[in-house]
């Protein structure tokens, strides 16, 4: 009987001191993996943001240039030269 006590005694300190460095090693693990998805998501979050950047600036590109397009077909041509109004040019019905 007193093999076995003193045999427990040795092993149970023994026993705890494993256990509390296991549980140290798994919370320092949990804890380097928590950063690292930390930043996948902020990473995903800041490439989700450019997405919609870039597919807002590719739909807005796609329809000038449908329009230019269109344009051209239906035979409307570049301008040649620009005309700038001003306020001194009021049409005739408004000089009046």
């Amino acid at each position: 009987m007193k093999k076995i006590l003193r045999t427990l005694f040795v092993i149970l300190p023994i026993a705890l001191v494993i256990s509390v460095l296991v549980q140290m090693v798994v919370a320092n693990e949990m804890i380097v993996l928590g950063n690292k998805l930390n930043g996948t998501e902020n990473r995903i979050t800041e490439l989700e943001g450019e997405n919609d950047y870039l597919q807002r600036s590719l739909n807005t590109l796609s329809s000038i240039t449908r329009v230019q397009t269109l344009a051209k077909a239906m035979g409307f041509a570049e301008p040649t030269a620009y005309i700038a109004f001003d306020s001194s040019m009021l049409p005739m019905a408004l000089k009046q």
